[in-house]
């Protein structure tokens, strides 16, 4: 076991000083030479400074192959996402880019399930030439479909474009392997998780030195709920405070902007993310694995706050409550309640701007959602974003093996994440919607976008000339690391033009700041370690995701709280019972990996 952990430290080793050594030139295997942003090839977290200054007068070679207008097509493997924009071609920024490298990517999205869409394509080989999926790790769904893809010859593997001898080809698809950007347990897990090293997709969402994510998550309520019910949204804490107020406004009977019965509690697309109304039966931790006294092991699962939690839900359901709907909803469907003002209550990241952009705040000012507490965790301690030292799960971009260009396919994700692709990918077209100012900063243009003083009108005229474009689509899934700030030294495009902020986004950025704020838990997180379980796969079906989420809805559909309680108890005596009672099996082995560390997290 330390033998195994040691190999992959000295990788991880490895994989740092590859990076650090990119300080050289990259090898350029252009066919013609281009006007260019001079950047560093440094990729440290300080790297920022060095390329936040580029020579925008520089000729220099143009590091990357220019193709000859490869066309490439990618699906986003995420619910509720609307199809392709009709114009994915044409339009100037596709344009700008291929003028560039000569590839252009077609993107489309989904409108079921991930698993499913992602095991569809699997089973039929239909696959398209890029995916962007999730990958949090552990026994999601997506996680497992896609280790299987790549354990069986389906999915490619990056590793020599990453570490080995391609290496010099691209090095901003290098940057999401930076430990600190991914954690240590990500990377040993859910990237090279064979334990050889071998990498199959490019981490997501990750960010710059100065752009830590700040995520939205939290409880939300239409603004004028809480004084026609007389209460203090700051004051709701605990779940059952959350679900009595629920009644309340059930009972009073309020409409949405069309004169129709409001839904009280709902979410965004497939039931995401219904848990936030239950936090108060969660614990302020970073696994769901339990560290007993007598140095035994046991989860979330099998406590009974799990099958609390899940009555609770029950319990809104069949009062009629909760939406249901919602379980297998899009988030086409939930902008449309939202921005109705129908749904009272609801869970997830916070989504204000549906109904500004909806025109709802126009003649209800007073309906902006606002967070309710946010709750407490079962322990009391306020909710906030836990996060350990990097990244433990993201979005991930894979390749299938059927990818009709490869190499046209990691030219434009590793222009796109480089100084001057982020520039177009924020800021639009060069030129037109922007500039480099004199520090090589770009800089939108006003006539393009939002500026101090433009009411709602103009600023609507400048997203339609935006949109004629193509400023923004078909770019929404190539970025992996957010460096706005890092690079760009703003946080949004039009901070150097004074834009005003929508209320809601005021609003939001209030919440996550001041409200949510981030609480890093530091150690080595426990479930990095149990995957080293020889049934680890075997464990992982066991607990599959669509399994349980079959079941708790199940349970949440019953007609009786006996038939929902006897459901859930099915499903933990189905865990503690599969294969022979190796769930149980297993805790006693995470309660001995526990001992080979003094840096274990909870």
């Amino acid at each position: 076991m330390k033998t195994r952990i040691l190999a992959m430290l000295l990788a991880l080793a490895m994989i740092v000083t590859v990076f650090a050594a990119c300080g050289g030139k990259t090898t350029s295997t252009s066919t013609s030479t281009s006007t260019s942003t001079s950047v560093s090839t440094s990729t440290s977290e300080d790297a920022g400074d060095e390329e936040s200054t580029p020579d925008e007068g520089a000729e220099s070679d143009f590091p990357w192959q220019k193709f000859d207008d490869v066309k490439l097509y990618m699906v986003k493997a995420w619910n509720g996402n609307a199809d392709a924009e009709e114009d994915w071609y044409e339009n100037a920024q596709a344009t700008y880019v291929r003028e560039k490298i000569g590839v252009t990517v077609q993107i489309d999205g989904c409108m079921m399930k991930e698993t499913e869409k992602l095991n569809l394509m699997f089973a039929s080989g239909d696959m398209p030439d890029i995916v962007s999926c999730a990958n949090w790790g552990g026994t999601g769904g997506e996680t497992g479909i896609i280790k299987k893809g790549a354990n069986e010859g389906t999915i490619t593997e990056l590793t020599e474009y990453i570490t080995g001898s391609k290496k010099d080809l691209y090095k901003y698809i290098q940057l999401p392997f930076e430990i600190g950007r991914i954690s240590i347990k990500y990377y040993e897990n859910d990237i090279a998780f064979n334990g050889d090293g071998k990498v199959y997709w490019l981490p997501q969402e990750l960010t710059g030195a100065d752009d830590a994510q700040h995520w939205s998550y939290g409880t939300f309520v239409r603004g004028d709920v809480p004084e026609a019910l007389g209460f203090d949204p700051a004051e709701i804490r605990t779940t059952e405070q959350l679900v009595d107020v629920m009644k309340k406004a059930q009972a009073h009977g309020f409409k949405d902007a069309n004169g129709n019965d409001c839904i009280v509690a709902s979410t965004r697309h497939a039931g995401w993310s219904y848990g936030q109304f239950l936090t108060s039966y969660d614990r302020f931790a970073l696994t769901g694995y339990i560290l007993n006294d007598d140095g035994t092991v046991t989860s979330d699962l099998l406590s009974d706050r799990w099958i609390e939690k899940n009555m609770v839900m029950w319990d809104l359901v069949n009062s009629g409550i909760m939406d249901v709907e919602c379980f297998t909803h899009t988030d086409d469907r939930a902008d449309q309640l939202m921005g109705n003002g129908t749904v009272l209550f609801y869970g997830a990241m916070y989504n204000g701007d549906t109904q500004y952009d909806a025109g709802l705040l126009e003649d209800h000012p007073d309906w902006l959602y606002e967070a309710i507490g946010p709750l407490n965790y079962v322990d009391g301690k306020q909710s906030v974003q836990i996060e350990s030292q990097g990244r433990t799960g993201s979005p991930v971009i894979f390749f299938p093996s059927t990818c009709s260009n490869l190499e046209a396919a990691l030219t434009i994700f590793d222009y796109m994440n480089s100084f001057e692709g982020q520039a177009i990918y924020s800021y639009g077209i060069p030129g037109v919607t922007f500039d480099y100012n004199e520090e090589g900063l770009p800089r939108a243009n006003a006539e393009y976008w939002p500026a101090a003083g433009d009411d709602d009108a103009t600023i609507e005229a400048k997203g339609e000339k935006r949109d004629e474009l193509g400023v923004g689509e078909n770019f929404g899934r190539f970025q992996l690391i957010n460096q706005q700030n890092t690079w760009f030294k703003e946080k949004s495009v039009t901070e150097s033009l004074g834009a005003a902020k929508s209320v809601a986004a005021e609003y939001q950025e209030k919440y996550v700041t001041e409200m949510r704020p981030i609480e890093i838990i530091e150690g080595y997180a426990i479930d990095g370690l149990v995957s080293t379980f020889d049934r680890y796969q075997e464990v992982a079906e066991i607990l599959d995701d669509t399994v349980q989420s079959d079941y708790t809805q199940r349970a949440f559909f019953a007609e009786t709280e006996a038939e929902a309680r006897a459901i859930l108890d099915e499903y933990i005596n189905k865990v503690k019972t599969d294969k022979d009672g190796l769930y149980l099996e297993f805790l006693d082995y995470v309660a001995e990996q526990a001992k080979t560390r003094d840096d274990i997290a909870w």
